[in-house]
């Protein structure tokens, strides 16, 4: 008798731990955009390069983002967080910031900066 109350006892303590372990993950899952915040990775071109031509393709990825701007310009991103824009530079040294917000107002901002020569 005995035997089977502890059984009894060892499976419910095993299914509450078991529904808190789920409802944690749900949780966890759900707020991690929340936690994470925006992410811009910029794959052209690199910080500091020297180019030689007067229109520049900048181009990128984006994450957990509800709105990019380039120089205070809107630009958009395609289905899989990809961009790609021209930027007209100005001779010498120049300056480009991409800035991405999420839906719960945090931003990153990259500065890039080039030379137009």
């Amino acid at each position: 008798m005995q035997y089977t109350r502890d059984t009894r006892m060892i499976v419910k303590i095993t299914l509450i731990i078991l529904c808190v372990g789920t409802i944690m993950t749900y949780a966890y899952y759900q707020m991690r955009d929340f936690w994470n915040g925006p992410s811009v990775v910029l794959t052209e071109p690199s910080n500091g390069e020297t180019v030689h031509e007067e229109l520049l393709t900048v181009s990128g990825s984006a994450k957990r983002i509800s709105g990019l701007t380039l120089n205070d310009r809107k630009i958009f991103t395609d289905e899989n967080g990809l961009f790609a824009e021209k930027v007209a530079l100005s001779p010498g040294y120049n300056e480009i910031e991409i800035s991405a917000q999420d839906k719960f107002n945090r931003e990153e901002t990259k500065l890039l900066e080039v030379v137009y020569q």
